[in-house]
């Protein structure tokens, strides 16, 4: 395919699924909806995937400077307007997908995964020697379809602490050195709390805090009720 007809078809691709999202409404059936989710779910995860492959190519090329942009990430977020963190995520998967996930890359041109199976699979393999890299990305790629983005992280986990004990350590070593928790205090007189911790000290505050997290009332207010508000009178209530 020349690039020419690539920009043709992209065009077409964005006027099909515009015209297909504007056809779905309150009158359509379940049984359609059913039906034709699974084929709509596997076009998102390639227009995903597409889309970190041309951030790659944005990314790598530094054309994107032509615009005045002084990174990919600025560049990005000016075309998207998505934020930071969405942004990431999408150059991390594309330098991953051109460098050293080719299973990976096939499964994702498939729709068997999506971009956070492939996030994953990235973060896992990303500091292995190349061997043991490549030996896992193509088994992970070929196990996530049937699991979740925290199923597979678990597997992966699972198996890098197996194959790689020292990597492991290290890395769940760097992850606990990183903790942190900023609390301040508001001009206004409110308090923000937040920071990072690793997955066995947040396993163990999400289960405290769920002991302490009330079940909403269906007669409440809508602000009071939001699983963000019963957070922090649980979080309140455990401390």
């Amino acid at each position: 395919m020349i690039e020419a007809e690539f920009g043709v078809k992209a065009a077409q691709f964005h006027a099909l699924a515009a015209e297909l999202a504007a056809f779905v409404s309150s009158d359509t059936s379940a049984a359609a909806a059913v039906e034709v989710l699974p084929e709509v779910l596997a076009a998102v995860r390639q227009g995903e995937l597409l889309t970190c492959r041309l951030i790659e190519r944005a990314d790598r090329s530094g054309v994107y400077a032509i615009d005045g942009a002084s990174s990919t990430q600025a560049y990005v977020r000016h075309v998207s307007g998505e934020s930071d963190a969405w942004i990431s995520k999408r150059v991390q998967v594309g330098r991953a997908l051109a460098d050293r996930m080719p299973v990976t890359g096939k499964a994702f041109e498939a729709g068997d995964l999506g971009l956070d199976h492939a996030h994953v699979i990235a973060q896992a393999t990303k500091d292995l020697q190349t061997d043991l890299a490549v030996d896992l990305e193509g088994f992970l790629a070929q196990q996530a379809g049937p699991l979740t983005p925290r199923q597979l992280r678990v597997v992966a986990e699972e198996l890098v602490a197996a194959a790689a004990p020292e990597e492991s350590a290290d890395a769940a070593g760097r992850k606990r050195a990183a903790q942190h928790v900023n609390l301040s205090e508001k001009l206004d007189g409110m308090w923000r709390i937040d920071g990072w911790f690793d997955a066995e000290a947040g396993l163990i505050i999400a289960k405290a805090l769920a002991e302490f997290l009330r079940k909403p009332d269906p007669d409440g207010d809508l602000l009071t009720e939001t699983i963000g508000h019963r957070r922090a009178e649980a979080f309140v209530q455990m401390a």
